[in-house]
């Protein structure tokens, strides 16, 4: 009896220990990685960008900004980037993805602004630059901290300045998930560059291994999540939110992403709701559809925002 409960504790305890290190892998930033975003050459997404980002990079820090800063309805504290050197322009907000940074995946958001002479907030997402937060919740924390961005930047630039929310990878199922809470009655249009459905189908695609296999490893990271983070990988999906969105959405996605299928991304589409747009980049990998084709990228946001624009003159 003695033995059957020490062996019971003891694969409680390893049990236990493997779930707290899923976590610490899965949803927590390794150190050392919020602040060295210049260092790209290890990313085999950006090989092939690497000296064009790097000029956007030096783009980004040469044209005046302020760093903000917000506290998240959690009491996180939060920190961006604001270039605000265009009046009476439109503000798009802009977060990036998993482990990156804005320096990174903000760069067809910063090209499109500077051309446009659009205003840009890029945010620290949660757990990553200079923003607190001790997990990364994939979209599920990090779309309230959208809405507290969104309520800032509608007090600081009033109700006659339009807002567009924007986001890459994980950023964009963000903002997609965002739509589910009271949003500023200004945000007008959603940008979402190679956004998941959910992040149980985004966790679940990384997993590799056999059916049962994955559903098993996805339950104990779920179960991590719930434990050592106390949040739900469950809670919302952009998936569902889309079916009954009201503001218009464009969708983007390379066609050769190897990391979100790009079938998520028609996934998504199809079920949006609300007036949408889908643009699929020939031959992009994940999250440098902007750096494969920048004028692709730039027309098509570019035709969508005038085209929502033009119809809400016309509605009046």
């Amino acid at each position: 009896m003695k033995i059957g409960v020490i062996i019971l504790a003891a694969l409680l305890l390893l049990a236990g220990i493997a779930a707290y290190c899923i976590y610490q892998s899965v949803f927590c930033m390794p150190k050392g990685k919020r602040t060295d975003y210049r260092d790209i050459a290890g990313n085999r997404l950006y090989i092939p960008y690497v000296e064009q980002m790097h000029k956007t990079m030096d783009e980004m820090e040469a044209v005046p900004w302020e760093e903000v800063q917000i506290t998240a309805k959690d009491g996180c504290r939060l920190y961006g980037k604001l270039y605000s050197g265009f009046q009476d322009a439109p503000v798009v907000l802009f977060f990036h993805g998993y482990h990156g940074s804005p320096m990174w995946d903000g760069y067809g958001c910063f090209k499109f602004c500077q051309m446009h002479h659009y205003n840009l907030l890029l945010a620290d997402v949660r757990a990553h630059g200079k923003s607190r937060g001790a997990a990364i919740t994939f979209g599920i924390r990090e779309r309230f901290d959208c809405q507290s961005w969104a309520d800032e930047m509608a007090e600081r630039f009033g109700k006659d300045t339009e807002l567009i929310l924007s986001g890459v990878s994980m950023g964009a199922a963000t903002v997609l998930m965002a739509q589910e809470l009271k949003l500023p009655e200004t945000v007008k249009a959603v940008v979402a560059d190679c956004g998941y459905t959910a992040p149980k189908e985004i966790i679940k695609t990384v997993i590799k291994g056999p059916a049962f296999l994955k559903e098993l490893l996805y339950q104990f990271t779920r179960l991590s999540a719930f434990v050592f983070g106390q949040f739900d990988l469950e809670e919302t999906s952009a998936l569902e939110t889309l079916r009954h969105a009201r503001i218009p959405a464009l969708f983007i996605h390379g066609s050769e992403d190897t990391v979100i299928p790009c079938d998520m991304c028609r996934e998504m589409y199809d079920a949006c709701a609300a007036e949408k747009e889908m643009v699929i980049i020939e031959g992009a990998d994940h999250a440098v559809s902007a750096m494969k084709d920048f004028n692709l990228y730039e027309s098509a946001v570019w035709a969508f925002l005038n085209k929502i624009q033009e119809k809400r003159q016309k509605a009046g």
